[in-house]
């Protein structure tokens, strides 16, 4: 199967020893950049859970910092009701990169699944807290807030940050 290809290509290239920091990164970011392969791999296992959970962990040894990686482990861990893990990895994944709509979305689920709303507001802040200059942080927290007030603040500062940013004007 060409799943368990990929898992022994990654696994092969975690194994490999005393690579230099130059050839690390590039390595890392070889992994990085084939992240598209590991999508489509991710498809072709279908609804296969637990096959899909050890690609995307090797994946993220070698690009632990790939927030899409990391979101699509998230979305694994939903489909087999591992909520707390979800939200964890939902969480890593937009402190890396806000912008991901998907990633709200089934952040938000989790959290009207378990009841716990306020959890998701607390992402919110968590997420806009660890990038005070960012236009984009604002602008998701005015499109994910549920009090019509702050969103409008939200969105205010936004564009105090970055006037051309169009989604902050929506």
């Amino acid at each position: 199967r060409r799943t368990h290809q990929a898992a022994v290509e990654i696994e092969q290239r975690l194994r490999k020893g005393g690579l230099s920091e130059k050839e690390r990164t590039l390595q890392k970011n070889k992994v990085a950049a084939h992240h598209d392969r590991v999508v489509e791999l991710i498809q072709e296992i279908d609804a296969d859970w637990a096959a899909m959970e050890p690609v995307l962990q090797r994946a993220l040894q070698l690009a632990f910092e790939d927030d899409d990686l990391i979101a699509l482990l998230a979305w694994v861990h939903e489909k087999q009701q591992r909520d707390a893990e979800a939200l964890a990895l939902c969480r890593r994944s937009l402190l890396l990169n806000p912008r991901p709509n998907w990633i709200w979305a089934m952040a938000r689920r989790i959290c009207v699944r378990a009841e716990r709303l306020v959890d998701f507001d607390a992402l919110l802040e968590d997420v806009v807290r660890s990038r005070p200059g960012d236009a984009w942080a604002w602008t998701v927290q005015a499109e994910q807030l549920r009090d019509d007030e702050q969103a409008l603040a939200a969105a205010a500062e936004a564009l105090r940050l970055d006037p051309l940013l169009e989604s902050a004007w929506l």
